[in-house]
């Protein structure tokens, strides 16, 4: 039997009573908080992979580093973002609006790949070495450039 502590059980009937998760507030719909969040992760995965370390968290941060930009870009034109991380979709919605975009798919088909091993360790999936993560924060770089050509950031 499962037994359950006050506070857990009146958390269970407050989420019951809500029907979302307390936790869950509503993203922003301001792109440049996007942006700027997405700059805060590019930052991060840069110091980290200046310190030749942590290769994992490097792709990490890259990823988020994307996922952010490109959420903020959609926002930019109109469209409410997914609440997943699926970078290479983000790009496909943003190819009706800029077709360039579609050239990067491949790789953030593979960055996409690369997040939940950037963050757990999983059986048969190797660590993320050097290379990988340069081409993370490569990627990030190119992203976020495109992001600032693109995107309307007032």
């Amino acid at each position: 039997m499962i037994r359950l502590n006050k506070a857990c059980l009146f958390f269970l009937l407050l989420i019951l009573m809500d029907g979302a998760c307390l936790y869950a507030l509503p993203d922003s719909k301001d792109p440049r908080a996007w942006y700027e969040r997405s700059a805060e992760d590019f930052e991060a995965a840069g110091f980290l992979h200046r310190e030749g370390k942590f290769e994992g968290s490097v792709c990490f941060h890259a990823h988020q580093a994307i996922e952010k930009s490109l959420k903020g870009t959609l926002i930019a034109e109109g469209i409410s973002p997914e609440r997943n991380h699926d970078t290479e979709n983000f790009a496909r919605q943003l190819s009706k609006f800029y077709p360039g975009i579609k050239s990067f798919e491949r790789d953030l088909s593979w960055i996409d790949g690369l997040y939940i091993p950037s963050r757990y360790p999983k059986v048969g999936v190797s660590a993320i070495r050097g290379e990988e993560a340069g081409r993370c924060l490569e990627l990030a770089r190119s992203i976020l450039e495109w992001t600032q050509t693109k995107a309307v950031r007032s």
